[in-house]
């Protein structure tokens, strides 16, 4: 009764776990079509900044945007969502790396591997409306990579040390095929 008495949400969220990057922060939007269905555009950002404890990577990045519709029927609060999710990975190596690929210490970083997909995104959570504020947990979901938009990667064309080439080589293959999940996203937002 209460989710049908608003149209919109907005939500600050945090993922507790998540494939490559360990937590996420994000904002989302949410548009009541009803107390039945909802349409949430939702976006999540994680970074990894290793500095000295890996020479080897200085940053990743990993953002995630995602279009999905959610389905209480009537189930109340308990819900599933499904829909398409835009991704997108930057990487850039550390001066170990660099060192190999142009025989220059001096150069701190280089932006080197970006990877950017299409894929499909499913889950399960529960969102507890009050009056006008919102409490939610996506338990888990799964998000499947179906369409690999661009895959940059400037190390390949530099490195002459063969195991340096495989191992990056390998990396992106992964992060490109594999399906990734999504487990505890908290929300708090609000209703209007």
């Amino acid at each position: 009764m209460n989710r049908a008495k608003k149209s919109h949400s907005v939500y600050g969220h945090y993922t507790f776990i998540d494939t490559w990057m360990p937590s996420k922060k994000g904002l989302s939007y949410t548009y009541i079509e009803d107390s039945s269905v909802s349409w949430d555009l939702s976006w999540d950002h994680g970074s990894l900044g290793l500095g000295w404890f890996l020479s080897d990577i200085s940053k990743i990045e990993e953002d995630r945007i995602t279009l999905l519709r959610t389905s209480y029927s009537e189930r109340n609060s308990f819900y599933f969502t499904y829909g398409f999710n835009y991704y997108n990975l930057n990487a850039n190596i550390g001066s170990n790396l660099i060192s190999k690929i142009v025989g220059n210490q001096n150069i701190a970083s280089l932006d080197v591997i970006q990877i950017k997909s299409l894929g499909a995104s499913f889950g399960i959570g529960n969102r507890w409306q009050f009056e006008d504020w919102v409490v939610g947990v996506n338990w888990i979901s799964l998000h499947i990579p179906v369409i690999a938009l661009k895959s940059n990667n400037k190390f390949l064309d530099y490195a002459t040390d063969q195991d340096d080439r495989d191992s990056i080589e390998d990396a992106i293959n992964i992060i490109k095929r594999i399906p990734t999940f999504t487990v505890l996203k908290i929300q708090v937002g609000y209703s209007f």
